[in-house]
C-alpha cells in the first residue's frame, strides 16, 4: 500500500475489530451493517439492519416510505492466479485492479473469479432517490475451466 492510499480489506472477522485503528470502516453480514467515521473527535456510528441490542442512537431518518431494491455490483479486480510469484502471501484470494492501482483481497474460495456486493437500497417513493443503502453479502462468479 503506498502513503497515501487508504486501506481496502474485505475479511470475515472472527471477533469483533478494533475500530480504533480505523478511520472509517464498514463491518456487514445478512442481518446488518454497521459503519463509522471519525468526526468532530469523536466517531459517528450508524447501524441499519434488523435489530440492533447497543445504546446507539436512532437516526432521523424514515425508511418506511421507501421501496427496497436489492442490485448486485461487481467489485475491482480481477484474481491472480498465482500471487507468489510477485512476492505476494496472503491465506485470501488475491484480485488486481490495475485502473486505481491496488491489490484486493475477499474473503472467497480459491476457485472464484470475480466477486460481487449485494446491496440494499432504499428508495423514496416520493421523489425515487437513493434515501438509504446497505451492504449486505458478498457473491462470486466462477468461471469454469475451457
Amino acid at each position: 500500500q503506498r502513503e497515501g492510499q487508504e486501506k481496502i480489506v474485505f475479511d470475515v472477522f472472527q471477533q469483533q475489530p478494533d475500530i480504533g485503528e480505523w478511520a472509517k470502516g464498514c463491518v456487514f453480514c445478512r442481518n446488518g451493517e454497521v459503519r463509522w467515521f471519525q468526526a468532530n473527535g469523536g466517531y459517528q456510528v450508524v447501524f441499519t439492519g434488523e435489530e440492533c441490542n447497543s445504546s446507539l442512537e436512532p437516526a432521523d431518518i424514515n425508511l418506511t416510505d421507501c421501496d427496497i431494491q436489492e442490485p448486485k455490483y461487481l467489485l475491482w479486480g480481477k484474481k491472480l492466479d498465482n500471487p507468489e510469484e510477485y512476492g505476494i502471501a496472503s491465506e485470501s484470494s488475491v484480485f488486481l485492479e490495475m485502473q486505481i492501482p491496488r491489490l484486493l483481497t475477499y474473503p472467497v474460495s480459491d476457485d472464484t473469479d470475480r466477486v460481487w456486493l449485494y446491496v440494499r437500497e432504499f428508495i423514496s417513493q416520493k421523489t425515487g432517490l437513493l434515501v438509504h443503502s446497505r451492504w449486505f453479502d458478498l457473491g462470486r462468479e466462477v468461471n469454469e475451466p475451457a
